[in-house]
């Protein structure tokens, strides 16, 4: 909801809070979607930036650790 509403406070106080930024959501009629496919699809491109860059990151610091990275998004998850 606060990455469909363009509330960047939020979504960085959940990321904080240790939020998955790259977290499926199920989304009818859709399979899947992401937190920053919602930010981009409800025009928040701020908001999807961050939620990708958060990802990103996230991504970065497992590998570091020797964990296999998850997956990352690229884009708007609309192929």
């Amino acid at each position: 909801m606060a990455a469909a509403g363009g509330d960047k406070i939020i979504v960085r106080a959940l990321l904080a809070a240790g939020a998955d930024p790259g977290a499926h959501l199920t989304v009818p009629p859709t399979s899947f979607t992401t937190p920053a496919s919602v930010a981009d699809e409800y025009g928040h491109p701020e908001v999807a930036q961050l939620l990708l860059s958060a990802t990103a990151a996230r991504a970065e610091k497992a590998t570091a650790n020797g964990a296999a990275a998850p997956d990352v998004p690229e884009g708007n998850g609309r192929g």
